[in-house]
């Protein structure tokens, strides 16, 4: 069985808040994964090579149509990206394993009962491998290293993904502006000490 794992698009805006302020924030999500990062790395994941190949492949060839479509030279994918693929992935898996499972319909309908609960299960636990490793090698699959995201908002996002390794994907449709807002609270400040998202931005790229 293979899979590919494709890299979305991160359009990007300028926030106006207050008094004339902007803050270029990623819109929909923040670019934290390394294209070439995930290659180097890709090889621990523990699954088939064709799979491990196949999502290199994938990652390549959209990373290429996002920097070509917005003339960035980015190598880097969002994790709504990610979770995006991830399923796309378990639905190409789903489909080799029924076609795998046809195979027995002339035996008993037992076996074939068998054949296609083993299969079903033989995929997820492919797809919860491959969810797991993101989430076992995101320290060292983060693309920004020179600290334009500030650290709080990367131990969310790690915090984040370990949720969506587990099935709780309702955080990614969390927009990036009240993501920043809800790392202010946990820092202990109320965003209402704040003019605008930039300062608290600013704030957050302070602590660690």
């Amino acid at each position: 069985m293979s899979l590919g794992l494709s890299c979305g698009l991160c359009h990007r805006q300028e926030l106006s808040m207050g008094q004339y302020h902007y803050l270029e924030l990623p819109q929909g999500e923040l670019e934290l994964l390394s294209l070439h990062r995930i290659k180097n790395r890709i090889g621990s994941m523990e699954v088939h090579p064709q799979v491990r190949s196949k999502i290199s492949l994938g990652l390549i060839k959209r990373n290429a149509q996002d920097r070509e479509l917005n003339q960035h030279g980015r190598y880097s994918l969002g994790i709504n990206d990610l979770d995006s693929t991830c399923d796309e992935v378990k639905d190409f898996l789903n489909e080799q394993a029924k076609n795998v499972a046809e195979a027995y319909r002339k035996f008993t309908p037992e076996t074939y009962a068998r054949a296609k609960d083993i299969l079903v299960r033989a995929v997820d636990t492919q797809d919860t491998k491959i969810r797991k490793w993101f989430v076992d090698n995101y320290d060292n699959l983060i693309y920004d290293t020179n600290s334009k995201i500030p650290w709080p908002i990367v131990r969310r996002m790690r915090n984040s993904l370990e949720m969506w390794a587990v099935g709780e994907t309702s955080f990614l449709s969390e927009p990036v502006e009240d993501l920043v807002v809800e790392v202010v609270k946990s820092c202990g400040r109320s965003p209402d000490e704040f003019e605008d998202i930039k300062k608290m931005w600013d704030f957050l790229k302070t602590q660690n």
